[in-house]
């Protein structure tokens, strides 16, 4: 899968990067540089058809992004945003851990139903 290119984005400011950061407190910041999130899904089929999505919209976004998959047979997969060019993070790092997160959401949803 190639990346798609896209133009970088200059790095968030320190207030944008704050207030992004206070609504992404389920990921963990290493510096401005980098997310990391554990990801726990109901088996493996559900993991890798998130994974398979998931890959899909960093590559749409352009973002650089990591999958582990060492757990993927227990349904866990970890996952590290870093941006492209080694500086800080860009508005489209952070929105792409939005839309990891609702995806998970909807993994989750189909995978035990809207009332889980």
């Amino acid at each position: 899968m190639g990346n798609t290119t896209r133009p970088l984005q200059k790095p968030l400011d320190e207030q944008e990067f704050n207030r992004l950061q206070r609504q992404l407190n389920d990921w963990s910041f290493h510096g401005h540089h980098h997310l990391h999130k554990s990801w726990q899904f109901p088996g493996c089929h559900e993991a890798l058809h998130w994974h398979q999505q998931a890959q899909g919209l960093s590559d749409r976004h352009g973002c650089h992004c990591i999958f582990y998959l060492g757990h993927v047979g227990s349904g866990r997969i970890e996952t590290d945003i870093l941006n492209r060019e080694g500086s800080r993070l860009s508005r489209d790092d952070l929105g792409l851990a939005v839309l990891l997160n609702a995806l998970a959401d909807d993994c989750h949803r189909q995978a035990y139903g809207a009332h889980h």
